[in-house]
């Protein structure tokens, strides 16, 4: 059994794919929210009891500088750089077979194919209608299944539960 599966690297396929790795890390923004608020907070009280110095507010500036780096470079590095992205309108075949999945890339620039193995997955995420096959914490393969009818989704997330670890997979 093969079950094949066309996608086209659009502009909006990669930045979901952006905005799902910046989403998947809503421990961290929190986290670094939590930390500048109390920060501010601390600013405010040596304010209010006449204890401010130079280096209090030299600090909280810092760490107010590295949350906006963080998210320009999660949110806007990504759009701006999307432009001079080669990838952009890349079709890619995905032919996912019992033991392994083939790609098949093509676009002006590249022409390439290769043969995966399961194991090489880190774990699987669902994010709009794609599936993402990760490879690393930020790599994955993006799969469109926004064509594919219930019976063949069904078959696909089957073919994947039956070679992946369970604990990879998030669908």
């Amino acid at each position: 059994m093969s079950i094949e599966i066309n996608t086209v690297y659009d502009k909006e396929r990669i930045l979901a794919f952006n905005d799902f790795i910046a989403k998947s890390k809503a421990g961290f923004w929190v986290f670094m929210g939590v930390c500048l608020l109390i920060a501010l907070a601390c600013v405010g009280l040596c304010a209010a009891l006449d204890a401010l110095n130079m280096t209090l507010i030299l600090l909280t500036a810092l760490m107010l500088f590295i949350d906006i780096l963080y998210v320009f470079v999660y949110v806007a590095v990504p759009r701006i750089t999307l432009k001079k992205n080669k990838n952009v309108g890349t079709c890619v075949k995905y032919t996912f077979r019992d033991d392994c999945f083939t790609i098949e890339a093509e676009n002006p620039h590249v022409q390439e194919s290769s043969t995966v193995k399961y194991a090489a997955i880190q774990r699987v995420r669902q994010g709009g209608g794609d599936i993402y096959l990760f490879m690393s914490k930020l790599q994955a393969y993006i799969v469109d299944t926004s064509a594919l009818s219930e019976p063949e989704l069904e078959a696909l997330r089957t073919l994947l539960k039956n070679n992946i670890d369970s604990k990879k997979i998030k669908m």
